[in-house]
């Protein structure tokens, strides 16, 4: 709240200043392009954080809701047929209100609350983080290279993003406070979020299929689910995975700004 109480109150002197020809009332903050963008990834990490915190406690709460309902009706059919006998009734009130069997994995139970949507909700977070600190990314590169006049490639080529980014920061920027270990984990989390955004998550689709195998086995939050989909082999993506990603971008960031 501090830094976007700053920010609303730079942009606002600054936007008065351009629109009368004078000065604010106040003396105009010593922010840099660079400080502003700064501001900006902060505000915007967390935000994301709030984001996670509040879908992933909606959807305990709501899977918490759905267990004890399901409780509630085991008893009372318990308790009107007995707790030995499976009777017509018994699956057919259970089918009316948790629906038939996922038709991709069939006679496994469904129930959406505990794996479509944990997966859907997790899948969209790591696009989102992806999309963001790629966005944001350009948008620092760019404001380095306007403040010392160089030349930003961020735009240009067919290279990734990130891969335009690394060069332009090392080559012409002179920032090497990166570690390879860090810029492997951003390299690894543009792996994972391409494999969900184009494959949905089927490992055996992505040309980055051994990596994926590797980082589901060591890579805390993330394993592979061979049940929900017969045939497909996918990448679930747990909250501790997605608690990660945001941390990662965060000390990325934190290193880079620290350099320019």
């Amino acid at each position: 709240r501090r830094i976007t109480r700053e920010f609303l109150h730079f942009a606002s002197t600054l936007l008065e200043e351009t629109r009368t020809g004078e000065p604010g009332a106040e003396k105009m903050p010593d922010v840099t392009r660079v400080e502003l963008v700064k501001q900006r990834i902060e505000f915007g990490m967390e935000n994301l954080e709030i984001y996670l915190e509040f879908a992933e406690s909606h959807l305990q709460k709501e899977q918490e809701r759905q267990e004890n309902e399901l409780k509630n009706l085991d008893q009372a059919l318990i308790d009107t047929f007995g707790d030995s006998l499976e009777t017509d009734a018994d699956v057919e009130i259970l089918q009316q209100r948790w629906g038939c069997d996922d038709p991709d994995a069939p006679n496994t139970p469904y129930s959406p609350l505990n794996s479509v949507f944990p997966r859907c909700l997790r899948y969209s977070f790591v696009a989102f983080v992806g999309l963001l600190f790629e966005s944001e990314l350009r948008i620092f590169c760019n404001s380095v290279a306007i403040e010392r006049s160089l030349q930003s490639s961020t735009t240009k080529g067919k290279e990734s993003a990130l891969e335009q980014a690394k060069e332009f920061l090392i080559k012409q920027a002179d920032v090497k406070t990166v570690s390879d270990n860090l810029w492997r984990e951003l390299h690894d989390m543009v792996k994972i979020r391409n494999c969900i955004v184009h494959f949905g998550g089927r490992i055996d689709a992505s040309k980055h299929k051994n990596r994926l195998e590797h980082l589901s086995k060591t890579k805390n939050g993330l394993w592979i689910d061979s049940l929900e989909r017969p045939g497909d082999r996918l990448l679930i993506v747990e909250r501790a995975y997605c608690e990660s990603i945001v941390k990662t971008v965060r000390t990325f960031f934190d290193s880079v700004f620290a350099a320019v």
